[in-house]
């Protein structure tokens, strides 16, 4: 017998666009607006641990994880059966935190476009081996100079002809999407993320579509089966193509949460003012049909400086990574002391500046219990470890406050006043983007 698998969204309070509710799926209760965290690395996984076990933040209610990053992390919370003394089960701390809080996977499967990452899915063994294939014919791409047709066209037909062979073809669709479905099936996640492909045109649209339709037949009875739309950031110019994936979105049936993604998007850039009235456009339209239809939630991943504005309006989760960096940016050399977001510029600072400030304040900048807990005499005492590791725990508890502060404005009815939040940040531009 199939088990029930629904999605249920209980509308608790709202003030025009922006709506504090309780998702539930399956057994667990998330409460909305809510931020997830990306984990990237086992350290991570255990950073956020400590968060949920220490803290308790209320809105902190979900994780991600990368594919390709999975195998390591998931070593650690596998389950595994233990006993106690009297022969009872006894659970293990990885065991409650995935009973408690929505646990999904990324296939990023938009890597296979922006190739920089694309060897990196060799490292999970159940890789589907058109991907290997793949990844092996744009790295002779990328070696072999044709001064006649540069290595970013070869690149688009290789992603092009790689999609279409993958839907064209019946039984390779299934086989690759289920191949996916059941990985995330065995690793235990909440919500399953179809392996769609980076949306640049109507034909890759078209494409994604497909693979999401595919997949929630392949899951029906099984897991709740996300629609996935990974977005080029450039799509944001085209009212045509955004259009289109809109209507995408309102084809699907209720009970259906909708994911976004909008890869290496930054919309506080002055110059990106078409960039964010679709953006704004977007989250209107989304949380227009969340009231149209009662049971269905969205959440966009990656969401960089754009986290602090997407809760007002279309998403109710967020997400971002630990260090709130969400660019593929490549560095030479990584600083040992890492940045640090900042609450009020809402942007990052170095390290340097912000142990100038803590001397001059004699705290952090930040109210956030983590941050509240460094008392040292001198910031620059701190090994970089240390560090590091605070200014990632830090991320997530300026998040769980930033989205009690979205759902206090609901409740006091005042979420035109945000905006006044915004004018004093160093991403100011992102007010625009307020309903």
């Amino acid at each position: 017998m199939a088990r029930n698998i629904a999605l249920q969204v209980s509308e608790q309070d709202i003030d025009r666009f922006t709506r504090v509710a309780t998702v539930r799926i399956n057994e667990k209760l998330v409460a909305t607006p809510c931020y997830a965290t990306l984990i990237q690395t086992p350290n991570e996984l255990d950073l956020f641990l400590r968060l949920k076990e220490k803290y308790s933040p209320m809105r902190l209610g979900a994780f991600v994880v990368r594919y390709f990053d999975a195998p390591a992390i998931l070593n650690k919370i596998q389950p595994s059966v233990k006993m106690d003394m009297l022969g009872r089960v006894r659970e293990d701390k990885y065991s409650i935190l995935l009973r408690s809080n929505l646990f999904m996977i990324d296939p990023v499967t938009e890597y296979l476009y922006y190739d920089a990452r694309t060897d990196a899915f060799s490292t999970n063994s159940e890789t589907p081996h058109e991907i290997i294939d793949f990844a092996s014919k744009l790295k002779k791409e990328r070696k072999y100079n044709d001064p006649k047709v540069s290595f970013s066209k070869r690149r688009d037909r290789l992603h092009r002809e790689f999609w279409k062979g993958i839907v064209e073809d019946t039984q390779k669709k299934i086989k690759f999407v289920k191949s996916f479905l059941e990985y995330q099936m065995i690793c235990g996640v909440d919500v399953i993320l179809p392996p769609a492909p980076l949306i640049y045109s109507k034909e890759m649209l078209e494409i994604a579509v497909a693979i999401n339709d595919t997949a929630k037949e392949i899951s029906r009875g099984r897991r709740l089966c996300a629609t996935y739309l990974p977005v080029k950031n450039t799509v944001l110019k085209s009212d045509t193509l955004m259009d289109d994936i809109k209507m995408a979105v309102y084809e699907n049936a209720s009970k259906t949460l909708t994911v976004f993604k909008f890869k290496n998007l930054n919309l506080s850039s002055p110059p990106l003012i078409t960039e964010r009235e679709n953006y704004r456009q977007l989250m209107i339209d989304l949380a227009t049909f969340s009231q149209t239809f009662k049971d269905r939630a969205c959440m966009v991943l990656e969401n960089s400086y754009q986290a602090f504005a997407s809760p007002f309006a279309g998403f109710d989760l967020v997400s971002t990574s630990f260090t709130f960096y969400d660019f593929d940016i490549s560095f030479s050399e990584h600083p040992p002391y890492g940045s640090y977001l900042d609450p009020t510029w809402k942007v990052h600072r170095k390290f340097d500046d912000i142990a100038d400030c803590y001397r001059n304040l004699g705290r952090l900048p930040c109210p956030c219990k983590v941050c509240k807990e460094v008392t040292l005499p001198d910031l620059r005492l701190m090994p970089s470890e240390q560090w590091n590791n605070i200014r990632r725990m830090h991320v997530p508890m300026l998040m769980d406050n930033w989205m009690e502060y979205v759902a206090r404005a609901v409740r006091e009815r005042n979420t035109e006043l945000t905006r006044d939040n915004f004018a004093n940040s160093k991403i100011s531009n992102l007010k625009d983007l307020l309903p």
